[in-house]
């Protein structure tokens, strides 16, 4: 894998988050600022606007006015525009936190991994996203910046997706010591093409220890939920939620820029076995399958983690609940039911 240079992605953190007075909500001096800051660094590294006129795509939120911003390049690939491949974090946060685990450090590896890809192409177009206004009172509204972002460029340009990358809360270790270089993998359930991917090209040789994890045990809890919602494959990386999350203490000097550098890496590893699947055989990301029909592949890989006999998907489902609260203690999934996980 590519080596990514830990002082850069600190920087670009640092720029965000730092000094930790500075927040990152609409309409505050400081969401005003990472705006100008990212949009800066876009054309900095030669990263041209998605749509050929400006990096800003400027919307106004029909809940309270709110003027928002999403920040969008792209990457043109060296064979074909379409599908294009997205690449996404989202940058804002609230007024409580200075935000450097949720979600700087994950920007900082977008763009970071987006300077890579700019460098050596793959085969197909990427949008390069940083999203607005994912946090409450947006999320899973449709003034979320993704959801906005898609409605009113993607589909309104009639961009087809092949496959939506999303990264947050990537700059910490897990709390459990046992997991700690640990990041969950989720969405691998709606694909096979994805799964075979993970075989060949995702799970080895990696500073890193990629746990799959059906997004039904967690809900949607990130950007992805637009693209999800709208019938599209997608990944989503995360170590999960830690005991600095939405705190003053989410600060800077806690992140670990060795577990940013292997995940800027593993997202552009990811990001290079999907397009090439693709020129494979073109239409194979595609959805064609749930949990009901993936559950051996992933109790087969986190059986060595939940330990006992993974027979069923209800032993599945239930044996995950323990591992789910070692990942991540603050919540996401840990009182799901069998019902929740295949409504989902």
């Amino acid at each position: 894998m590519s080596r990514y240079d830990e002082r850069r992605l600190l920087d670009h953190a640092r720029a965000l988050a730092d000094p930790p007075s500075v927040r990152r909500d609409p309409n505050s001096p400081g969401h005003a600022a990472a705006i100008a800051y990212l949009e800066a660094v876009l054309r900095s590294e030669g990263l041209a606007p998605f749509d050929g006129s400006s990096h800003r795509h400027e919307f106004v939120a029909r809940r309270d006015g709110a003027q928002l911003t999403n920040l969008v390049a792209r990457v043109r690939g060296r064979r074909a525009a379409q599908p294009l491949f997205l690449l996404g974090a989202h940058f804002d946060h609230l007024p409580t936190s200075p935000g450097a685990d949720d979600n700087a450090a994950a920007v900082a590896i977008v763009v970071e991994a987006a300077r890579r890809l700019r460098e050596d192409p793959p085969a197909h177009d990427v949008a390069i996203a940083l999203y607005d206004a994912e946090e409450p009172p947006y999320f899973r509204t449709s003034d979320m910046g993704s959801m906005r972002f898609y409605h009113e460029v993607l589909a309104a340009r009639e961009e087809r997706v092949a496959l939506p990358i999303v990264l947050d809360l990537c700059g910490h270790d897990v709390e459990d010591g046992e997991l700690a270089e640990s990041v969950m993998v989720m969405g691998l359930e709606r694909s096979r093409a994805l799964r075979a991917s993970f075989d060949r090209h995702l799970e080895h040789g990696l500073a890193l220890r990629p746990i799959p994890v059906p997004n039904g045990i967690t809900g949607d809890v990130s950007d992805y939920h637009t693209f999800r919602v709208m019938g599209h494959p997608f990944v989503f990386l995360t170590c999960g939620r830690w005991s600095h999350y939405h705190r003053e203490s989410d600060t800077v000097d806690r992140l670990r820029p060795g577990k940013m550098a292997a995940i800027a890496a593993y997202a552009e590893r990811l990001l290079r076995a999907a397009d090439a699947a693709l020129v494979h055989d073109a239409g194979s990301l595609d959805i064609d399958g749930d949990l009901t029909t993936s559950w051996p592949w992933f109790a087969a890989r986190l059986a060595p983690l939940i330990g006992g006999g993974l027979s069923t998907i209800e032993e599945l489902v239930l044996g995950y609940r323990p591992l789910m609260r070692r990942i991540d203690p603050g919540g996401w999934g840990n009182s799901y039911t069998l019902a929740d996980v295949l409504r989902v």
